[in-house]
């Protein structure tokens, strides 16, 4: 029996979204919890009327610095210390909800749920969507790969990301 269902929204329009997914489950399942994250938006103005948990993660997508911070706090290294962490240390039977963008705290909480037991990912696609699984053969290392793959491993977080 699903526990917690969690969404994850980067647009107002994903935010639109799962405020209508999220108030029809609460409307049919009441003892379901359910959290909606809302990435890089300013959600003041944005009213959950009590159907479920409203949290705001800051624009962090402006300067470099921001955008480093961004991928070492919340979806890096630091991880375990973000508010993000909280929700997901020690999950059981919930659903977390994505949009086919491409984020790295899409792919974070992506990752932390993979592993855990009795949990379910699912991509909400917003129009078409055309989805390639291949094996690439990677090409010599030089020293810019050697360096950005140093990089990625300081920040905890894959530099390539895709769906």
């Amino acid at each position: 029996m699903i526990n917690n269902i969690y969404f994850v929204a980067l647009t107002s329009y994903q935010l639109f979204v799962s405020d209508a997914y999220a108030r029809y489950i609460k409307n049919n399942y009441k003892y379901i919890n359910i959290v909606v994250f809302a990435i890089d938006m300013d959600v003041s103005d944005f009213d959950a009327a009590g159907f479920y948990e409203l949290i705001s993660i800051p624009n962090l997508s402006n300067t470099k610095l921001q955008r480093i911070w961004k991928r070492l706090y919340w979806a890096g290294r630091l991880f375990n210390f973000s508010l993000l962490a909280n929700y997901f240390r020690k999950l059981t039977n919930c659903i977390l909800f994505v949009f086919n963008d491409t984020e790295p705290i899409t792919n974070r909480l992506m990752r932390e749920i993979h592993n855990k037991k009795d949990c379910k990912i699912v991509l909400v696609e917003e129009g078409i969507g055309i989805y390639e699984h291949s094996v690439q053969i990677e090409p010599l290392e030089n020293l810019k790969r050697l360096f950005r793959k140093f990089i990625t491993w300081c920040l905890g977080s894959t530099m390539n990301y895709s769906a």
